[in-house]
């Protein structure tokens, strides 16, 4: 899956975008994907981009919605309800899979660069060292 997406943004020009996604069986036992990536600095032309390049990193879906692609982006207004939303059946889904639950979720080279600036942030504004 990560390599169709990190393909399917480089196609579209999109390749070094940070993100991350988690692997979810619903309810009704279908796999699908949530996740978050940053489009703090795209403008409308390439936020569209961004739309085709996801959709075209998806497998068709099938049933209710007729084998289209499934694809909904809205803005995140609270980061931890939306991790608590994206783990909600992270034990399930795991053992369905077959996996361990660290293997649902797939994060980029750019965003764990975020991550790591962000932590080393925190670990500054509280006088802490340098943690591995």
């Amino acid at each position: 899956m990560m390599n169709n997406l990190r393909r399917c943004l480089n196609a579209h020009g999109l390749g070094d975008l940070p993100y991350a996604v988690v692997l979810e069986v619903s309810d009704t036992e279908r796999l699908h994907l949530h996740g978050v990536i940053d489009t703090s600095d795209l403008d409308a032309a390439s936020r569209a981009a961004l739309g085709d390049a996801l959709i075209s990193a998806g497998s068709e879906a099938v049933g209710a919605i007729g084998g289209k692609r499934q694809l909904d982006l809205q803005d995140i207004s609270s980061a931890d309800g939306w991790a608590d939303y994206c783990l909600k059946t992270a034990s399930k889904t795991a053992r369905l899979l077959e996996v361990d639950k660290d293997d649902l979720i797939m994060i980029n080279n750019p965003m764990k660069r975020v991550a790591r600036r962000f932590f080393e942030g925190l670990q500054r504004e509280r006088g802490v060292g340098r943690v591995f």
